[in-house]
């Protein structure tokens, strides 16, 4: 009797983990890799020169805030988004949540940001994923700056082919369909002024803002976009052959 439990029991495990199989397999998705050759840098010397900085700061709240990414810091506070659709405020060695997105029952767990969210930031709804532009519809909006001075922003679409819940493919096939969109808050218009970009993410005005710095992180650089100025539309590599992915 036991062996018969035994092998019915290793026939369902077998039979479920077939069907998942099905279910979320790479082979079932439309992946296209691509190749390419990674360089290190030469040396690592100057502000590459090897450090214990990192492995000597404090770790807070261990397992129990899940991926705060961007911050911001309010009268000695600092707020920020988790993947679970909160924002939360640090003060001293405690936290709070002071803002819920979505349905916390619903997107608990990491793998359920598409749910909730993660708050990457809140803004006022300006434009929809479901209005094509450039006749494509927005996939995976990434990170935004806003230069005010010419009433505009500027927005990372980090891929054309994957969302967030598959940022996993976009790094694995080295997907270089990003794109950085300008939005025009006046005439509510979008115009894309860079594309073909390996997962542009994070995004910034330089200090006189006229240009844009954005990371590609598939290509470990940062580009250097005029948006002011007699190079108006040109764009430069900033800095290349990088020790790791950037991202912000």
């Amino acid at each position: 009797i036991v062996n018969v439990i035994t092998t019915c029991i290793k026939v369902l495990f077998h039979t479920i983990l077939f069907y998942l199989f099905l279910a979320f397999a790479p082979i079932l998705l439309d992946i296209e890799p691509n190749s390419f050759n990674i360089t290190l840098p030469e040396t690592f010397d100057g502000p590459l020169t090897a450090n214990n900085k990192l492995s000597e700061a404090d770790h807070l709240f261990v397992n129990e805030i899940v991926g705060p990414e961007s911050l911001a810091v309010w009268k000695g506070d600092v707020y920020t988004g988790v993947s679970d659709g909160r924002i939360i405020r640090i003060r001293k060695d405690r936290y709070k949540t002071v803002a819920q997105f979505g349905n916390p029952e619903k997107c608990a767990n990491p793998w359920e940001m598409g749910k909730c969210g993660r708050p990457l930031g809140k803004v006022k709804r300006i434009l929809t994923s479901k209005r094509p532009i450039a006749d494509l519809r927005p996939k995976f909006l990434d990170d935004l700056v806003i230069n005010e001075e010419e009433n505009a922003i500027y927005f990372t679409d980090a891929s054309k082919r994957w969302d967030l819940e598959n940022v996993f493919y976009t790094v694995g096939e080295h997907d270089e369909s990003g794109r950085v969109i300008r939005f025009d808050l006046k005439t509510r218009n979008s115009t894309v002024i860079m594309k073909s970009l390996g997962f542009p993410n994070g995004i910034e005005l330089n200090d006189d803002k006229t240009a844009l710095l954005v990371c590609e992180f598939n290509n470990r650089r940062i580009m250097k976009h005029f948006i002011d100025g007699d190079r108006r539309g040109q764009t430069d590599i900033f800095s290349f052959n990088l020790p790791g992915e950037p991202d912000k």
